[in-house]
């Protein structure tokens, strides 16, 4: 098996690996891949909360969890038909802007 070195390469690895999730209602593809995300950011989260709960961090482990959180942010991307690389494209350029306009430090989305 050869390494992932390009965004689409990742994206067809996923597609190939998620084609085997079973699922009782295909219309729910899209609840299934996103509730995945949420499970799996938690876990990154749980393991960062032994950090400081614990002193316990393996960065191993949570790159494994990060991982799945972007292969489940990969699968989310697919069902609602956009590609992972259009994904980080548009964050570039939301930050670029953002940076230019000195508004990285704040909040709301359109600033």
């Amino acid at each position: 098996m050869s390494k992932i070195s390009t965004f689409q390469e990742y994206d067809d690895f996923i597609k190939e690996t998620t084609t085997h999730y079973k699922v009782v209602d295909p219309s729910h593809r899209l609840e299934l891949v996103t509730f995945g995300l949420l499970e799996e950011a938690g876990e990154v989260a749980s393991k960062m909360k032994r950090k400081y709960r614990e002193g316990d961090f393996d960065v191993h482990d949570i790159a494994k969890e990060l991982g799945d959180v972007l292969g489940y942010l990969t699968s989310i991307c697919h069902e609602i038909g956009i590609s992972l690389e259009s994904v980080v494209n548009a964050n570039q350029e939301k930050l670029l802007s953002r940076k230019e306009n000195k508004t990285l430090l704040g909040s709301g989305d359109h600033r």
